[in-house]
Order: structure tokens, then C-alpha cells, then sequence
């Protein structure tokens, strides 16, 4: 049974925005094809939606859709390369960080 102090340092963390950013983060990567996108741009660091879009047998317009709520939830950045879509992990997402290091082990 938690103590009375530890129940508290629980309760401080729910509706917090560090909360709202797991819940996001684990929202975006529930998804099958957003999870072997991250997984995609984990091991070859940068990638074009049409790259991804090959690689998943998806088309590019459902590839952009998942890179878009990646991006929103932070866990992706964007470049545009002339024409092109350049995407790559955001390792200043501590999300992130934690994910690849735990996966490295």
C-alpha cells in the first residue's frame, strides 16, 4: 500500500503536462504503421515520406497522414529538401531518448 507521501508525488503527476505529453506520445505510436515508422527512422536516421511509403507498402498519402500526427505529437521533425519531405526522429523528445536507449539494450 502506497504512503500517504508517496500517493501525493503520484497525484501531482496526473492532468500535468508531462502527462499529456506520454498520453500523446503513446497515442501517436499505437498505431502499427506510426510504430514501424519510428522504428524505420530509428535505424536509418533520415527519410522521405516516398522512402517510407516504399518501405511500408502504404501509399504516400496514408504515410504523410501518420508523419503528420508523428510530427504533431513531437516525436518527428520535418525538413523539406527542394520538393521532398525529409523526416527524422526528434532526439530532443526525452519520449524519444528513452525509447531508443531502452531499445538498445
Amino acid at each position: 500500500m502506497l504512503a500517504a507521501d508517496e500517493l501525493k508525488k503520484l497525484q501531482k503527476f496526473f492532468n500535468s503536462k508531462q502527462e499529456q505529453i506520454l498520453i500523446n506520445s503513446f497515442k501517436a505510436l499505437s498505431d502499427a504503421n506510426r510504430h514501424h515508422i519510428f522504428e524505420l527512422l530509428k535505424n536509418s536516421k533520415k527519410l522521405s515520406t516516398s522512402e517510407i511509403a516504399e518501405a511500408l507498402k502504404i501509399s504516400v498519402p496514408l504515410a504523410s497522414q501518420h508523419l503528420k500526427t508523428l510530427e504533431q505529437a513531437n516525436l518527428v521533425i520535418k525538413e523539406k529538401s527542394g520538393q521532398k519531405k525529409i523526416y527524422h526522429l526528434n532526439l530532443d523528445n526525452d519520449f524519444v531518448k528513452i525509447i531508443i536507449n531502452h531499445r538498445q539494450k
